[in-house]
Formats: C-alpha cells, structure tokens, sequence
C-alpha cells in the first residue's frame, strides 16, 4: 500500500529583483503600495491564512519570496473546498509587478 502525499497548505514563489531590500520594504510597507485584504476582527472565525514577503539581500538586488499558507485555517474554511483562495499564479504576478515598480529609474 503506497501512502498519499499530504496536501499542501503553503506555496512561494521567487524573482530576483535588482533594489536593494529597503527599497522593496519600503513599497511593501507603504499604504499606498500594498492593499490590506483581511481586516483583523471583522470576519469570525478569523480565516488565519497568511501571506506575505521574506527578502533576501543578494548581490546586485534582492531574492523576493512571496508566499501564502493556508495551513492554520479553521475547519469550516477549510471544509468548504474553496482554498487556496489566493492562487500561485497571482503571487507571481505581484512579484512581476514588485520588480517593475521598484526597478524603474527615478525620475529626473
């Protein structure tokens, strides 16, 4: 009998970005480059899925990882079939679009 993977809860994605990691800390920490998506309190049980962003200084920018666990969220969330609500894909994009706003130039 062969046992069956345990499925995954949690996902990450790279890109190398060439700014140094306060650049990217800076936009990910700025209201107004980064949407808030779960206001804590307003929605109970809380769904505890979490997202987010670890940066590596690397030479000549940063390693991003963006990722997004699911592995915390309550049985009713989970019983409902419908995580990750946040697919990989989209992650990848917004690490597309990361890049392309924090490696543009500064304007003269």
């Amino acid at each position: 009998m062969t046992s069956q993977p345990e499925p995954t809860e949690r996902f990450e994605v790279q890109r190398q970005i060439a700014a140094p990691p306060s650049a990217i800390f800076r936009l990910l920490t700025d209201p107004r480059g980064h949407v808030a998506i779960d206001s804590s309190g307003t929605i109970q049980p809380p769904i505890k899925h979490l997202y987010g962003y670890r940066l590596e200084p690397r030479d000549g920018g940063t390693l991003v990882t963006s990722y997004y666990d699911w592995s915390q969220i309550d049985d009713r969330y989970r019983d409902r079939g419908v995580f990750p609500v946040i697919p990989e894909a989209a992650l990848r994009a917004t690490l597309g679009i990361l890049a392309r706003t924090v490696e543009q130039p500064p304007a003269t």
